[in-house]
């Protein structure tokens, strides 16, 4: 089996994590600050090649009625650019309140947020992996 690689897309930090090759476990792999990295797409794009990803799950936060939200529209879009770029499935998964349990596991760490902002994305894209992994 191929591994999967989860996106918690920010328009400032994209936060990243894998799967291990069983698809069992979520780790959290890395975020990418856009500001600083204005080549985040041949970032990703190298990562799933060295990774030997075979799908690509992007969370996408859905209202309280299923469907999408106002960021939906920009997930959509990031994803169209990353599908040009690599040839492996992409898959939408709700991620909604992903960020805030990131949160309440920094806290409950005892980290602080503002020291550890890139860690929260990480962390979200390894919630969003391992709820993806559960349920498949």
């Amino acid at each position: 089996m191929k591994k999967i690689l989860a996106i918690d897309f920010g328009e400032r930090r994209i936060g990243i994590a894998i799967s291990d090759r069983k698809q069992t476990f979520a780790f959290p792999k890395l975020t990418i600050d856009t500001s600083k990295t204005p080549n985040f797409l041949q970032k990703i794009q190298a990562l799933v090649k060295k990774e030997n990803i075979g799908k690509i799950v992007i969370g996408n936060p859905l209202k309280i009625d299923g469907k999408d939200s106002n960021k939906s529209k920009k997930i959509k879009a990031f994803s169209e650019k990353i599908k040009k770029m690599v040839d492996v499935p992409i898959q939408f998964w709700d991620e909604s309140y992903t960020t805030e349990k990131a949160k309440n596991i920094l806290h409950r760490s005892g980290k602080s947020f503002k020291e550890n902002k890139y860690k929260l994305d990480q962390i979200a894209a390894s919630l969003i992996l391992e709820e993806y992994l559960e349920n498949n």
